[in-house]
């Protein structure tokens, strides 16, 4: 019998694999998180420090605000990764997937390519701030380009 946990994690996974080309290869999009995320975010999201802040417990309940998801798809690592929009959104759905609790998951849509493809046309340039202050449920200023 499952316990209510797995129940839980088993809805998340399914929402996230009803969505055509999500997580259409999760091996695919660990092998790419740990050839081109790992060397900031550590092999387990733990991160470094002040520096590249943990992805456990702050990548979910980012994803989950309107500002946070533009915050986390227009990071460098997303703006300027060398992989395509697709696999790119491959990988962040599975940084969601591995890194989040997964009752928090259900409230989250999955990250498409598309979304990826339009956020590459605004980067960042304040980064730790901002995280800052979307973390601590403050609104950020009025959004500028360089935002």
């Amino acid at each position: 019998m499952l316990k209510p946990k797995s129940l839980v994690w088993l809805a998340v996974l399914c929402g996230f694999a009803a969505s055509p080309g999500v997580l259409a290869d999760g091996t695919r999009a660990r092998q790419n998180y740990l050839i081109y995320c790992m060397g900031c975010h550590g092999e387990k999201g733990e991160g470094f420090g002040e520096q590249v802040p943990s992805m456990r417990g702050s990548l979910a309940r980012l994803a989950a605000l309107r500002d946070g998801r533009s915050f986390l798809l227009r990071v460098p690592g997303v703006t300027q990764s060398s992989l395509d929009a697709e696999l790119t959104a491959e990988v962040l759905n599975w940084t969601l997937l591995e890194f989040s609790e997964p009752e928090v998951l259900r409230s989250i849509p999955p990250i498409t390519a598309a979304e990826v493809e339009q956020a590459r046309s605004r980067p960042l340039l304040e980064i730790s701030s901002l995280r800052a202050r979307l973390l601590q449920g403050d609104k950020p200023d009025q959004e500028s380009p360089g935002r």
